[in-house]
């Protein structure tokens, strides 16, 4: 009976030690499961914002491609404005320099009207001495005719007298 008393004596410690242990582990089982529902929990948000900042990665790779693509079509056309500009330049310059040309052929052109003005002036003035001196001249001749003709008119009356 002792033994049988010391078997269960041993089997109910046995049993209170194993049944302390199942206590243990239910409870390290329900804490393992809170942290598993907690880390699925965890782990769902991290793939969430796993898969949302791969989508803003995608969309700024995106973005990166479109303002290469902006960057490359701005160069050419800025490499085109400078063709542009250099092309006007040089047309600018080309331009002053005709100006500049025209300028001094006018120029030329000026002082030579200045110089015909000049001469018309002067042969103008000499023309209208001329037509005095002829004017002159005419009425010295017309005073010479007449003259004459009275010198002869009293040379004819002289020559009757006589």
């Amino acid at each position: 009976v002792t033994l049988v008393e010391d078997s269960n004596s041993k089997l109910t410690k046995e049993k209170k030690s194993l049944e302390d242990k199942l206590q243990e582990t239910s409870q390290q089982l329900a804490d393992e499961e809170e942290k598993a529902k907690s880390l699925a929990k965890t782990k769902t948000k991290n793939d969430a914002l796993i898969a949302d900042l791969e989508e803003r990665l995608r969309n700024s790779e995106r973005a990166c491609q479109e303002l290469e693509k902006i960057r490359r079509k701005l160069e050419a056309e800025l490499a085109d404005v400078h063709h542009q500009l250099a092309e006007a330049k040089q047309t600018i310059q080309d331009l002053e320099a005709t100006i500049h040309k025209k300028d001094m052929e006018l120029n030329d052109l000026n002082a030579r009207a200045d110089e015909e003005a000049a001469k018309r002036s002067d042969l103008e003035k000499v023309k209208r001495e001329m037509e005095n001196q002829i004017e002159e001249l005419r009425e010295d001749l017309e005073a010479e005719k007449s003259a004459r003709g009275k010198a002869e008119k009293q040379r004819r009356e002289l020559g009757e007298e006589l």
